[in-house]
């Protein structure tokens, strides 16, 4: 007998025998007899088996009384599997019933894109292995549906992202390298170009994460990595939406406007082919306007990109391949507060109450409600101003958007001095530390 841990690992993982076989290209009965340790499982389907549920080799072979059977296998001391593609990472978050739903179809593109990638020569099978000692030098082809999977996975990331989940970070960084073996080993060049555009968009995903999650540095690094992937793929809208991105970070986190400008008007140039991406560096450029104070160019790029907005035909019916989320509703947010920033409160306030803010994706409605209260106050709505606080403040705690809260407590700061929204400044106060002592209670 070989006794070991499959079973309990794939249980853990929330996969199926029939599942597993199947993304490892083996029969059921085989898995079986692996798992019930009659037959040993042979090397190198022990290393695929060990990448795909994201443990070490030694793990899956520990006798299962060794470890108890209540607790996770890395409490047996053994160091998890750290590979390159890091697929399962991506199943992080399937014991969360919140999430459940998304993470159970997005668990079973993994095993596709697994077993389509396995079958493609991607990470070398049995078969390869032992015909060839260097099976990356002869890889077949990536098929069409192992891309489309991939794809498909980065879709799902997004629209959870979306949905304000900041937790699908390692699973995302996983899946980006999943990309990037399959680039190491494909040789065929239009192939290697859908790859990169793949991988650009993956790393824009990822680059979208919050920054308090993720980092300055690390935030730039993806971003200017998805640049340079998307030059590699020959696609000059995606070329431009990355550079547009980057230009939006040092707008937002260092108020760099002039390298903002200039990674613009770059992007503008890359951007021809593509008028819902010039609509959105158009409302970005109008950002910039606002805070250089210019009413006049400011105008000018809101007209611009609600022109570009009404010239497009309907509703999207297909997965922003941009991540700009380029809408009427996005063009009425954004203008909102520009003629915040201009001072033009209740121009602001008229724009943004007649928004329907609730269709945002999530990660965005913290800010737009923010911007709400800030325009309530001075039109003198306090008590909608102190729901639309709260409400930031909400989902910013929902999605660790922790600059939301600040933003509220800065606010509440400076209007704490006026008899009128004393009560206002107070409330906002006391909610924003309550929310600050939840989070370090829960460390």
């Amino acid at each position: 007998m070989y006794p070991n841990r499959i079973k309990e690992e794939i249980k853990r993982r929330g996969y199926t025998l029939k599942e597993v076989a199947r993304a490892l290209y083996i029969s059921e009965r085989a898995l079986r007899n692996y798992c019930a340790g009659r037959r040993p499982m042979p090397k190198d389907l022990r290393e695929r088996l060990a990448m795909l549920l994201e443990c070490s080799v030694p793990e899956l072979l520990t006798s299962p009384s060794s470890c108890g059977s209540q607790q996770p296998s890395s409490s047996c001391g053994q160091a998890r599997f750290d590979g390159p593609a890091g697929l399962a990472d991506i199943m992080e978050q399937a014991s969360d019933k919140s999430v459940w739903c998304a993470m159970n179809s997005l668990r079973r593109q993994v095993l596709m894109a697994f077993s389509g990638i396995i079958g493609a020569g991607v990470i070398p099978s049995s078969q390869h292995a032992l015909l060839d000692p260097f099976p990356g030098e002869h890889a077949p082809a990536l098929s069409e549906i192992s891309l489309q999977n991939l794809a498909a996975i980065t879709h799902q990331f997004r629209i959870m992202q979306r949905q304000g989940d900041t937790f699908i970070i390692k699973g995302l960084l996983g899946h980006i390298a999943t990309i990037e073996e399959a680039l190491y080993r494909t040789k065929q060049d239009i192939i290697r170009r859908e790859l990169w555009r793949l991988l650009a968009q993956a790393q824009l995903v990822a680059r979208l994460h919050p920054i308090q999650k993720l980092g300055l540095a690390q935030a730039k690094t993806l971003n200017e990595a998805a640049i340079a992937s998307a030059i590699n793929s020959g696609d000059l809208a995606l070329t431009g939406a990355a550079i547009g991105h980057l230009a939006h970070l040092y707008l937002r986190e260092e108020r760099d406007l002039h390298k903002a400008s200039q990674l613009l008007d770059q992007a503008w140039d890359y951007s021809q082919e593509s008028r819902d991406l010039r609509g959105w560096i158009a409302i970005v450029r109008a950002s910039i306007a606002a805070h250089q104070g210019d009413w006049q160019k400011c105008e000018v790029h809101i007209t611009e990109a609600m022109e570009i907005v009404d010239s497009l035909s309907g509703p999207q019916q297909h997965p922003d391949p941009y991540f700009t989320d380029f809408s009427r509703l996005s063009v009425q947010i954004f203008a909102g507060n520009c003629w915040l920033t201009l001072g033009a409160a209740e121009r602001a306030y008229e724009l943004l109450t007649a928004s329907p803010v609730e269709e945002l994706s999530m990660n965005r409605q913290a800010s737009a409600h923010y911007d709400l209260a800030r325009a309530s106050i001075v039109v003198g709505e306090i008590e909608a101003a102190q729901r639309h606080a709260f409400k930031a403040m909400d989902l910013a705690q929902a999605m660790e958007q922790e600059y939301i809260i600040h933003r509220c407590l800065a606010l509440a700061h400076s209007i704490q001095h006026r008899d009128r929204c004393k009560p206002l400044a107070q409330a906002v106060i006391e909610y924003a530390h309550t929310i600050q002592r939840r989070r370090i209670n829960s460390l």
